[in-house]
Protein backbone atom coordinates (compact mmCIF):
# COMPACT_ATOMS: atom_id res chain seq x y z
CA UNK A 1 0.00 0.00 0.00
CA UNK A 2 2.99 2.48 0.38
CA UNK A 3 3.93 2.53 -2.90
CA UNK A 4 0.32 4.29 -3.68
CA UNK A 5 0.66 6.77 -1.07
CA UNK A 6 0.81 10.35 -2.46
CA UNK A 7 4.52 12.11 -2.25
CA UNK A 8 4.41 15.95 -1.06
CA UNK A 9 8.06 16.43 -0.73
CA UNK A 10 9.20 16.65 -4.10
CA UNK A 11 8.00 19.90 -5.07
CA UNK A 12 8.59 21.34 -1.14
CA UNK A 13 12.59 20.67 -1.73
CA UNK A 14 12.90 21.96 -4.54
CA UNK A 15 12.67 19.30 -7.14
CA UNK A 16 10.30 17.23 -8.62
CA UNK A 17 9.61 15.19 -11.91
CA UNK A 18 9.67 16.88 -15.25
CA UNK A 19 11.32 20.42 -13.86
CA UNK A 20 7.78 21.35 -12.95
CA UNK A 21 8.86 23.27 -9.48
CA UNK A 22 6.58 25.33 -7.13
CA UNK A 23 6.96 28.13 -8.07
CA UNK A 24 6.94 27.51 -11.84
CA UNK A 25 10.56 29.54 -13.57
CA UNK A 26 10.97 31.33 -10.85
CA UNK A 27 13.64 32.87 -12.38
CA UNK A 28 11.69 33.44 -15.43
CA UNK A 29 13.91 31.43 -17.89
CA UNK A 30 10.67 30.63 -20.05
CA UNK A 31 10.48 34.28 -21.11
CA UNK A 32 13.76 36.21 -20.66
CA UNK A 33 17.17 35.91 -23.04
CA UNK A 34 20.57 36.58 -21.58
CA UNK A 35 21.40 38.25 -24.83
CA UNK A 36 18.12 40.98 -25.59
CA UNK A 37 15.63 42.37 -23.34
CA UNK A 38 12.13 40.56 -22.67
CA UNK A 39 10.65 43.12 -25.27
CA UNK A 40 12.78 42.30 -27.93
CA UNK A 41 12.84 38.87 -27.33
CA UNK A 42 8.86 39.70 -27.32
CA UNK A 43 8.91 40.53 -30.55
CA UNK A 44 10.94 38.24 -32.51
CA UNK A 45 8.86 35.38 -30.61
CA UNK A 46 5.63 37.58 -32.31
CA UNK A 47 7.41 37.90 -35.56
CA UNK A 48 8.38 34.10 -35.76
CA UNK A 49 4.52 32.89 -35.04
CA UNK A 50 3.23 35.44 -37.40
CA UNK A 51 5.80 33.55 -40.09
CA UNK A 52 5.06 30.31 -39.33
CA UNK A 53 1.23 30.88 -38.93
CA UNK A 54 1.51 33.25 -42.80
CA UNK A 55 3.49 30.31 -44.01
CA UNK A 56 1.17 27.29 -43.18
CA UNK A 57 -2.08 29.33 -44.37
CA UNK A 58 0.09 29.74 -47.20
CA UNK A 59 0.74 26.68 -47.94
CA UNK A 60 -2.51 24.74 -47.43
CA UNK A 61 -4.64 27.62 -49.38
CA UNK A 62 -2.11 27.55 -52.46
CA UNK A 63 -1.71 23.76 -52.96
CA UNK A 64 -5.35 23.69 -52.22
CA UNK A 65 -6.42 26.44 -54.45
CA UNK A 66 -4.22 26.38 -57.59
CA UNK A 67 -2.28 23.62 -57.37
CA UNK A 68 -4.59 21.04 -55.98
CA UNK A 69 -1.45 18.86 -55.10
CA UNK A 70 -3.50 16.50 -52.50
CA UNK A 71 -6.67 16.10 -50.48
CA UNK A 72 -6.91 18.33 -47.58
CA UNK A 73 -6.85 15.27 -45.10
CA UNK A 74 -3.78 14.72 -46.42
CA UNK A 75 -1.88 17.89 -44.58
CA UNK A 76 -1.28 15.83 -41.09
CA UNK A 77 0.14 12.59 -42.65
CA UNK A 78 3.31 14.30 -43.25
CA UNK A 79 5.79 14.44 -40.02
CA UNK A 80 6.92 17.97 -41.62
CA UNK A 81 3.71 19.22 -41.10
CA UNK A 82 3.06 17.94 -37.94
CA UNK A 83 6.57 19.76 -36.85
CA UNK A 84 5.58 22.48 -38.49
CA UNK A 85 2.37 22.81 -36.27
CA UNK A 86 4.34 22.11 -33.68
CA UNK A 87 6.73 25.02 -34.00
CA UNK A 88 3.82 27.06 -35.03
CA UNK A 89 1.71 26.14 -31.75
CA UNK A 90 5.43 26.96 -29.56
CA UNK A 91 6.31 30.25 -31.42
CA UNK A 92 2.44 31.48 -30.58
CA UNK A 93 2.46 30.19 -26.49
CA UNK A 94 5.95 31.73 -26.29
CA UNK A 95 5.31 34.77 -27.68
CA UNK A 96 1.94 34.95 -25.63
CA UNK A 97 3.74 34.20 -22.70
CA UNK A 98 6.17 37.15 -23.27
CA UNK A 99 4.01 39.46 -24.06
CA UNK A 100 2.38 39.03 -20.68
CA UNK A 101 5.38 39.23 -18.87
CA UNK A 102 6.59 42.32 -20.90
CA UNK A 103 3.08 43.74 -19.71
CA UNK A 104 3.47 42.79 -16.06
CA UNK A 105 7.26 44.43 -16.39
CA UNK A 106 5.54 47.80 -17.51
CA UNK A 107 2.81 47.73 -15.05
CA UNK A 108 6.01 47.30 -12.17
CA UNK A 109 8.05 50.32 -13.67
CA UNK A 110 4.78 52.54 -13.25
CA UNK A 111 3.72 51.71 -10.32
CA UNK A 112 0.75 50.41 -11.08
CA UNK A 113 0.80 46.55 -9.09
CA UNK A 114 3.20 45.72 -6.45
CA UNK A 115 3.57 42.42 -7.32
CA UNK A 116 6.50 40.54 -8.93
CA UNK A 117 6.40 40.38 -12.63
CA UNK A 118 4.93 36.65 -13.82
CA UNK A 119 3.05 35.19 -16.89
CA UNK A 120 0.30 33.42 -17.22
CA UNK A 121 2.37 29.82 -17.40
CA UNK A 122 3.11 30.04 -13.81
CA UNK A 123 -0.51 30.62 -12.32
CA UNK A 124 -1.55 27.43 -14.84
CA UNK A 125 -1.99 24.14 -13.89
CA UNK A 126 1.26 21.72 -13.47
CA UNK A 127 -0.32 19.26 -16.67
CA UNK A 128 -0.13 22.66 -18.89
CA UNK A 129 3.16 23.30 -17.76
CA UNK A 130 4.72 20.34 -18.48
CA UNK A 131 2.79 20.16 -22.43
CA UNK A 132 4.47 23.40 -22.48
CA UNK A 133 7.79 22.14 -21.42
CA UNK A 134 7.42 18.78 -23.70
CA UNK A 135 6.55 21.57 -26.39
CA UNK A 136 9.70 22.87 -26.33
CA UNK A 137 11.59 19.56 -25.94
CA UNK A 138 9.93 18.13 -29.35
CA UNK A 139 10.67 21.92 -31.21
CA UNK A 140 14.56 22.24 -30.53
CA UNK A 141 14.76 18.14 -31.85
CA UNK A 142 11.80 17.50 -34.60
CA UNK A 143 13.03 20.45 -37.29
CA UNK A 144 16.52 19.07 -37.11
CA UNK A 145 15.46 15.82 -37.93
CA UNK A 146 13.05 16.90 -40.57
CA UNK A 147 15.94 19.16 -42.27
CA UNK A 148 18.47 16.27 -42.35
CA UNK A 149 16.26 13.94 -43.30
CA UNK A 150 14.77 15.67 -46.39
CA UNK A 151 18.26 17.45 -47.61
CA UNK A 152 20.02 14.25 -47.08
CA UNK A 153 17.50 11.21 -48.49
CA UNK A 154 14.54 12.93 -49.78
CA UNK A 155 15.35 16.20 -52.40
CA UNK A 156 15.60 15.63 -55.72
CA UNK A 157 15.11 17.51 -58.79
CA UNK A 158 11.39 17.71 -58.00
CA UNK A 159 12.57 20.23 -55.21
CA UNK A 160 13.03 23.00 -57.71
CA UNK A 161 10.40 22.27 -60.26
CA UNK A 162 8.44 25.21 -59.58
CA UNK A 163 8.29 28.47 -57.34
CA UNK A 164 6.05 26.99 -55.12
CA UNK A 165 7.90 23.81 -54.60
CA UNK A 166 11.07 25.43 -53.81
CA UNK A 167 9.79 27.97 -51.84
CA UNK A 168 7.72 25.46 -49.77
CA UNK A 169 10.53 23.05 -49.55
CA UNK A 170 12.84 26.12 -48.45
CA UNK A 171 10.45 27.77 -45.46
CA UNK A 172 9.38 24.37 -44.25
CA UNK A 173 12.78 21.92 -44.93
CA UNK A 174 14.95 24.32 -43.85
CA UNK A 175 13.93 27.70 -42.33
CA UNK A 176 12.27 25.59 -39.75
CA UNK A 177 15.62 24.73 -38.34
CA UNK A 178 16.65 28.54 -38.76
CA UNK A 179 13.14 29.53 -36.96
CA UNK A 180 14.51 27.19 -33.47
CA UNK A 181 17.91 28.25 -33.89
CA UNK A 182 16.73 32.07 -33.28
CA UNK A 183 14.72 30.46 -30.55
CA UNK A 184 18.09 28.83 -28.81
CA UNK A 185 20.38 31.76 -29.41
CA UNK A 186 17.67 34.29 -27.83
CA UNK A 187 15.95 32.15 -25.73
CA UNK A 188 17.40 30.74 -22.26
Amino acid sequence: MGIFRRRTDRSEHGHSWFGLHRPFDPGYRLVTSGLISPFALFLIRLLLAVWSVAASLAHIIYSQSVVKEYPFKQYFVYFTRLTYIGLTAYFCAAAFHSGFFVLSLRQLKKHEVSRAPWFPLQKWGKFLQFLHLTLFSSIITYPFIVTIVYWAFLADSETWSTPFKSWSNISFHALNSVLVLVELIFGR
